[in-house]
């Protein structure tokens, strides 16, 4: 079972305050040590692909939502997983609605 750090996960701010929802699946590789390595993200669904930003700009909406999760996933501890009697790497896929 995942341990988690101190970071706190929260929406990021421009999808927040522009109403974004829908769904994200991040792929998670896990190191020897249950560390995360890697965050992908997988698919999504959101309302809105993109956000205005303060600059005017058009800004993704998957990779911020991304952004937060990898900040909270690496501050936490997955469980350290085996094969072969000795640690191994491995991969968690997480569904996830925002």
């Amino acid at each position: 079972m995942f341990r988690p750090g101190k970071a706190v996960l929260t929406v990021p701010r421009l999808p927040f305050v522009s109403r974004v929802s829908g769904n994200t699946t991040i792929r998670f590789t896990i190191d020897e040590t249950g560390r995360l390595s890697e965050a992908t993200l997988e698919a999504d669904t959101l309302s809105a692909p993109t956000v205005t930003g303060i600059d005017g700009k058009d800004v993704k909406t998957g990779p911020l939502y991304l952004a937060a999760v990898e900040r909270y996933f690496r501050d936490g501890q997955f469980p350290v997983r085996q094969t072969e009697g000795k640690p191994a790497p491995y991969v968690v896929t997480l569904p996830m609605t925002w």
